[in-house]
């Protein structure tokens, strides 16, 4: 099994289009999620993925293409790149985050 908790505290480019940003991953655990911030801002949170695990799954999320998902972002921050246009494809733009990533809205910001 991958431990995944190697990747905590990596940094990474960030790339929503054409904004970049250095970000930072603070937590990394396939049943709790997956939290990003900005390395500049620690309160701008730029990545929120739901596992699960935590308090703030809803069972109408798809918990196959969760998995799927946190594949392929973890893939990213291994690359030290994540690009959201590549993660929504993935998802097929079916599995909805929270509108806005924050501490309230993140696995590991609470």
């Amino acid at each position: 099994m991958e431990n995944y908790e190697e990747l905590e505290g990596k940094i990474i480019d960030y790339s929503d289009n054409s904004i970049i940003y250095k970000g930072k991953v603070i937590g990394c655990d396939p049943d709790i999620g997956i939290t990003i911030i900005n390395l500049n801002d620690p309160n701008n949170y730029l990545l929120c993925l739901i596992g699960p695990s935590s308090s703030l799954w809803d069972n109408s999320f798809d918990l196959k293409l969760n998995k799927k998902t946190f594949k392929v972002i973890v893939n990213q921050i291994k690359n030290g790149k994540i690009n959201i246009p590549a993660i929504n494809k993935a998802r097929k733009n079916n599995y909805t985050p929270p509108a806005t990533a924050s501490a309230a809205t993140c696995p590991f910001g609470q």
